[in-house]
């Protein structure tokens, strides 16, 4: 059930990738749908296998399937807030990476979309620059706070976080939700 449903939607979110690629423009919801599809139906299938193994009843596996797909779009969140923020040695990555490989940030949808024709000049030009290893992280991190895209996208990622986190009323207190909300809290954490 859970694995091949993830399995299944892990496809239609490459698949969803290859066609937003081609958009200019993305939204906010195309956004939370593929991080849905990807991140959130990995994660998602890991805790309902968990609920499975541990003998949970249908609903118990339904919700924490629901748990781990939104904690996985807020994993997906922070992930994209701290390629803009953190540093090489907390990513394990270059900074901009996601600005180079053309990939789909949150941070960058929501400035795009509410940037005036002038400022989407400058962060088109800016992430063009980035993709050629010239990108000043300075101007590009001014524009995204000026437009509150990093603050928007760490309150998007915590609404999911409690999304997850309300998904966890369902186990008695204690055992194996402590250690479900701990992972929660250790994934907000890092995104501060």
């Amino acid at each position: 059930g859970y694995v091949a449903k993830a399995a299944k939607e892990a496809a239609q979110g490459e698949f969803m990738e290859m066609e937003l690629s081609k958009k200019i423009d993305l939204t906010v919801d195309d956004y939370v749908k593929l991080a849905g599809l990807k991140t959130g139906a990995l994660f998602g299938s890991a805790a309902a296998a968990g609920a499975i193994v541990g003998g949970g009843k249908p609903r118990v596996i339904k919700d924490m399937y629901e748990f781990g797909r939104n904690l996985g779009i807020e994993y997906q969140m922070v992930d994209d807030v701290l390629d803009l923020t953190g540093s090489t040695d907390e990513m394990g990555k270059p900074m901009l990476k996601d600005l180079q490989n053309n990939a789909s940030n949150i941070v960058v949808i929501h400035a795009m979309a509410n940037a005036d024709a002038k400022t989407s000049n400058i962060l088109r030009s800016a992430m063009a620059r980035s993709a050629f290893g010239l990108g000043n992280v300075v101007e590009l991190l001014g524009v995204f706070d000026d437009l509150g895209s990093v603050q928007y996208a760490a309150e998007l990622g915590k609404r999911h976080a409690n999304l997850a986190r309300a998904r966890l009323r369902i186990l008695p207190k204690g055992g194996a939700r402590r250690t479900l909300e701990m992972i929660t809290e250790w994934l907000e954490a890092r995104r501060s």
